[in-house]
């Protein structure tokens, strides 16, 4: 009596363990963006907080990750009127990679169906030297999946600052 009970919670167990693994399967991981290096032209930096002069290329390695979920798109947000930004590479590995939609004059890569990992150089160069600038400027990277993770994780927000350079420590040639 008791090996028929035992078998028969066994069973259902085993067929609700099957419908949950099969029809319940949802993606929860967030993305997420990964700054693997800092260069400003050919020096490495620890830090993402970088003095950028005119002339100068900030190059940043990037690994944007949808883990098992795949990638709708990635947001750069950055002043454009003092900044001139792009995603560097071969033009038809990044077409393989980003929809036709994209506005990358905008920071905005809408990215093909099923990529779920890109690694990518991101290039920011300043458009004029800057004077009077104290603060330093924000850089927003967005970066958002079809997973249903909550709100708060995706679309997932990676930010950090570009300091203008210490004018008051450079003296002018005579």
């Amino acid at each position: 009596m008791r090996t028929t009970f035992y078998s028969c919670i066994a069973a259902i167990g085993i067929i609700l363990s099957c419908c949950c693994l099969f029809s319940c399967k949802k993606i929860q991981n967030s993305p997420y963006v990964t700054i693997g290096y800092v260069l400003i032209n050919d020096s490495l930096y620890q830090t993402t907080d970088v003095p950028l002069h005119m002339g100068d290329t900030l190059y940043m390695g990037l690994l944007l990750q949808g883990y098992d979920a795949t990638l709708d798109y990635f947001q750069i947000n950055v002043d454009r009127t003092a900044f001139k930004d792009s995603i560097c590479g071969d033009s038809t590995e990044l077409a393989d990679i980003f929809s036709p939609y994209s506005q990358p004059e905008k920071g905005h890569y809408l990215f093909k169906p099923n990529i779920t990992t890109v690694r990518a150089v991101w290039a920011l160069t300043p458009r004029y030297e800057f004077t009077n600038q104290e603060k330093p400027y924000q850089v927003d990277m967005i970066i958002k999946s079809n997973a249903t993770a909550e709100e708060t994780y995706n679309p997932f927000t990676r930010s950090f600052l570009v300091s203008p350079p210490d004018t008051t420590s450079v003296k002018p040639n005579k």
